[in-house]
């Protein structure tokens, strides 16, 4: 087993515990309690500190060192694995099939058993030829004829283009105009459509050797390109030993993977550079302070979106072309690629190939993403379908002995998907590793065979071991989490009742991505969840379509067809399907709060990303003693000169190297981790320095600063979200999950809207603990009740049952989701996951 003594990362109290081995251990508490400074920062960090350690010196300097977590020591440790939600910002040029690395694999595959074709002759494949098989159909064709052996003008190496350089170089005809002219008598560049003549003969089976030599001399000049010339007919034949199109001539390079990446140019499209996408012209609009419609993109006329350049679309294998392949389901791909291992399973290249390819469409496919394209963008992926992908990727390595530290993997997944990804988990454990699980879901708490609570609260109320044991163990426990097991959310009063004759807004005909059209309710002034599998289009119907509608209605821009339209209605039907008005909506506001992560910059704190830095440091600037010295706002900001600590530039710290070791972080020795200098720090509002008061919490901050409105309104608002903990200025990247996700909610919710808003929220419980969500609902139930409108894509069975309305999408993920499976006020029960379709 793996023994921890004390542990003292970010707020862990000295704590000692024991983990078992080959067994999944599942680490909850509420959010902030401690729990990612245990699994990541302390049992995750010394495993990889330690496996660095064991370089060689000369090898180390070029990797980054982790730090030494505070703790005393760690026994058991075993080589460690860590899948956590911190890449999840993808890139435009990230697929489902880069993100797993299946592409990787069939670029290997295209390039050492794949078949150049024509662009031009799709149906043509490229020919070549080796020197023994132009010296054999040379004297089989020709025998007894004079020919020449030319190599043409265009296949001149830049340095031979001339009479004078082919002179020098020793070459004595040139073959132009149907003869032969003498070099001896011509200057300048060669003419375009001219050959040089090396050699010429009579084919007979005794000039074989001569004929080999002469081949061998025009191919090596040519770069692989050679004539050959029938001179008592006048008729050419070209040879490459280059693929090459017998129709058109079109000559194509020796396969290599880069030549079939969008990431290389070689492979790109020359158009979109390997996007799939190019920008298109904006329309004119209406005033300069317009901003741009939404959606300013279309795929690439040149590629159609396979991203290719026409030589890369070209190359088959199995008939295939590797688009064709990027666009099928992973479905049909895997049962393809089965086929093709059980063709292959004896050849040398291909076998290994192929069961790599095999293995992680299998992985990814039993977690229920058969639906997914390899093509498909990584950004427009649901929250769920992200982390599955690249769960399946490290599921993939068939490793045993190793420890898996994993970060609420059943993170935005529907119960359905959840029993999928616990399936994998228990086979990771069943195959010989230790499986260390950061979660809050009861489904994943219940199968797990170890359970570690961290707590009772948060910040400096958490960070003690409140229980260890089994499941039934925690449910008895007098802890935060085992009173919710035993005692469910129950805020039903707050639900809102939602009539026939309620006023709603239909969005009708909807066609983003597998959306079907469907007519769908949104109750004016009622919080409402949208819930269904990953991928039955819920990411895709708020934020794909509902997001960017409102938003050009409201900034009078174009809108786009697929989005569908909005009507004014009630819930009991929709509008009449031959109505041609829209009408006005009944929100003057639309805030949207997704799921990107808040940065990763340790400048970035819950102050300047909340937006009441400026705040303090305009009560600091104001204090008379600021006003007396001349000091602006701009003095209390430690990201500009003045009024930070120039030594270490308003970090706090500064970074040692070490050569061959590692480098060691320490506090900045001028100002001893404020960040401000010493002018600075003589300023005091109420009694605190800026740098003291980016150590409060966020409930102690909020009396010092009780009567400043702005402030007051954003920490409330913190505090009421369970983050009356939170320091000020704590850096963002080492804030839970949780905690970055309600960060974003609190600085939208804490700003006024005093007119109707739509508020689109995705998955706000993702990370959260049920003491959590109990107070993420109570919130959520204040702005609904001022008269706004809120839509939340979710799984959580306790919101479920507290929405006033309620929309499952389904019955299935990609092609087959999209409907509209129920619609209805919310009740006591949740939708059940097994649905059909409407």
């Amino acid at each position: 087993m793996i023994t921890i003594r004390g542990a003292r990362t970010h707020n862990l109290k000295n704590i000692s515990l024991t983990i078992p081995d080959n067994q999944i251990t599942v680490i909850t508490g509420v959010s902030g309690s401690g729990k990612s400074s245990l699994a990541f920062d302390t049992l995750f960090a010394e495993g990889q500190r330690r496996y660095l350690d064991a370089l060689s010196l000369s090898a180390r300097q070029w990797l980054d060192q982790l730090p030494r977590p505070d703790v005393d020591w760690i026994s058991g440790l075993r080589p460690a694995i860590a899948l956590t939600q911190q890449t999840l910002n993808a890139s435009p040029r990230s697929t489902v099939g880069t993100m797993s690395e299946v592409l990787d694999a069939l670029r290997l595959l295209f390039a050492r058993l794949g078949t150049p074709h024509c662009p031009h002759h799709p149906d043509e494949p490229l020919a070549r030829h080796s020197l023994a098989e132009i010296r054999d159909t040379v004297l089989n064709r020709w025998e007894g004829a004079r020919i020449a052996l030319l190599v043409p003008k265009r296949a001149l190496p830049n340095h031979l283009t001339t009479f004078e350089a082919l002179r020098a170089a020793g070459y004595a005809r040139l073959w132009h105009d149907q003869q032969t002219v003498e070099l001896e008598s011509c200057f300048g560049p060669i003419p375009e459509n001219a050959a040089v003549v090396i050699d010429r003969l009579k084919v007979r089976p005794e000039q074989s050797a001569r004929l080999t030599d002469s081949l061998e001399h025009a191919l090596t000049l040519g770069s692989g390109t050679a004539l050959v010339c029938d001179l008592d007919q006048s008729a050419t034949l070209r040879f490459d030993t280059h693929p090459t199109c017998p129709r058109c001539g079109f000559t194509a390079a020796e396969l290599e993977p880069h030549h079939l990446s969008f990431n290389h140019p070689a492979g790109a499209c020359p158009t979109c550079h390997g996007l799939g996408m190019i920008e298109r012209a904006q329309p004119p609009q209406t005033a300069p302070a317009d901003p741009p419609p939404a959606d300013h993109t279309h795929l690439c006329p040149d590629c159609l979106g396979t991203r290719l350049n026409p030589a890369a679309r070209a190359v088959r294998f199995e008939g295939a072309t590797l688009p064709e392949l990027e666009a099928l389901p992973l479905e049909a791909l895997h049962s393809a690629v089965r086929e093709w291992s059980a063709h292959y399973h004896t050849h040398p290249v291909a076998q290994p190939i192929l069961q790599l390819i095999e293995v992680r469409l299998r992985q990814m496919v039993a977690l229920g993403l058969g639906y997914l394209t390899l093509a498909r963008r990584t950004p427009t992926l649901s929250g769920g379908e992200r982390q599955r992908v690249r769960l399946a990727t490290q599921l993939s390595n068939a490793l045993s002995g190793v420890l898996f530290v994993l970060d609420e993997p059943t993170s935005g997944l529907h119960p359905r998907d959840i029993r999928k990804v616990l399936t994998a988990l228990e086979q990771l454990r069943d195959a010989g590793n230790t499986v260390v699980v950061v979660e809050h879901d009861a489904t994943t708490m219940h199968a797990a065979d170890h359970l570690i609570e961290i707590g009772p609260g948060a910040g400096a109320h958490g960070g003690e071991v409140v229980y260890q044991g089994d499941y039934r163990g925690l449910t008895a426990a007098n802890t935060p989490t085992g009173h919710f097991l035993r005692k469910p959310i129950d805020l039903s009063a707050h639900r809102k009742p939602i009539a026939p004759e309620h006023p709603a807004v239909w969005h009708l005909g909807v066609r983003v991505h597998n959306l079907k059209g469907d007519p769908i309710a949104y109750p004016v002034g009622a919080l409402i969840a949208v819930c269904g599998v990953s991928g039955a289009g819920k990411s895709s119907l708020l934020f794909d379509a509902l997001e960017p509608y409102v938003r050009a209605v409201l900034d009078n821009h174009p809108r786009d067809p697929v989005w569908g339209r909005l009507m004014l209605g009630t819930c009991a039907a929709p509008p009449s399907s031959d109505a041609t008005s829209d009408g006005p909506l009944p929100w003057q506001r639309i805030i949207t709060v997704d799921q990107q992560p808040i940065g990763h910059n340790a400048r970035s704190t819950p102050a300047t990303f909340t937006g009441i830095m400026t705040a303090l440091r305009e009560c600091f600037a104001q204090t008379p003693e600021a006003r007396a010295r001349g000091y602006t706002a701009s003095r209390f900001s430690y990201n500009v000169r003045g009024g930070r600590c120039e030594v270490c530039q308003g970090e706090g710290w500064r970074k040692i190297e070490m050569q061959f070791l590692p480098p060691v972080i320490e506090p900045c020795p001028a100002c001893h981790g404020a960040r401000y200098n010493r002018e600075t720090l003589e300023i005091r509002y109420r009694g605190v320095t800026i740098s003291e008061a980016l150590t409060l919490s966020a409930q102690d901050a909020l009396k010092l600063f009780d009567n400043h409105p702005q402030i007051r309104r954003v920490l409330t608002t913190l505090v009421q979200l369970g983050l009356g903990y939170l320091p000020l200025g704590q850096p963002a990247p080492t804030l839970s999950g949780g905690e970055a996700q309600r960060l974003k909610l609190a600085r939208e919710l804490a700003k006024p809207a005093p007119s109707p808003t739509l508020y689109l929220l995705d998955e706000p419980t993702t990370g959260l603990h049920f003491a959590d969500i109990e107070k993420l609902l109570t919130a959520l139930f204040l702005l609904r009740d001022a008269g706004h409108t809120l839509i939340a894509a979710e799984h959580d069975p306790d919101f479920l049952r507290h929405a006033d309305w309620l929309i499952e999408l389904g019955p299935e993920g990609g092609p087959n989701g999209g409907h509209c499976c129920v619609q209805m006020p919310g009740r006591d029960q949740t939708i059940d996951e097994t649905t059909t379709k409407q």
